[in-house]
């Protein structure tokens, strides 16, 4: 029998937010609910581009790589995607949010309700 959790349902709060956190995403960004799993190396990518975006220090994919901890080949390919979907651009070597995609304010909403939600449900 499995051992019992320390702080089970903080992880388990925890964990349910940043996965329904991430199918919001998912959907605005590949537009459908299918192979989730798979392209959730994208929706990290791009959350790093727009981090770097709004702070004012645009990254590269090597800078990408070196912050999510993955292989820059694997940020390469992904960067490739949301390029062709029109999510991001690259100016030389500099990756930033499409200026052209304005429907993520949807998504941005629902992820905010979610959160709100979520910490008026589990206020001490």
């Amino acid at each position: 029998m499995p051992v019992q959790l320390e702080m089970g349902g903080y992880r388990r709060r925890n964990a349910r937010l940043l996965l329904d956190i991430s199918r919001v995403w998912h959907e605005a960004i590949y537009r459908d609910t299918s192979n989730f799993g798979a392209s959730i190396g994208g929706i990290f990518v791009y959350a790093a581009v727009v981090l770097g975006h709004t702070e004012g220090r645009y990254m590269t994919a090597t800078k990408i790589s070196l912050f999510l901890d993955i292989p820059r080949t694997t940020v390469l390919r992904r960067l490739g995607e949301l390029i062709e979907l029109d999510w991001v651009e690259k100016k030389n070597s500099l990756y930033y949010v499409s200026p052209t995609r304005k429907d993520l304010s949807s998504a941005h909403a629902l992820t905010e309700k979610i959160l709100e939600d979520r910490l008026r449900r589990h206020r001490p």
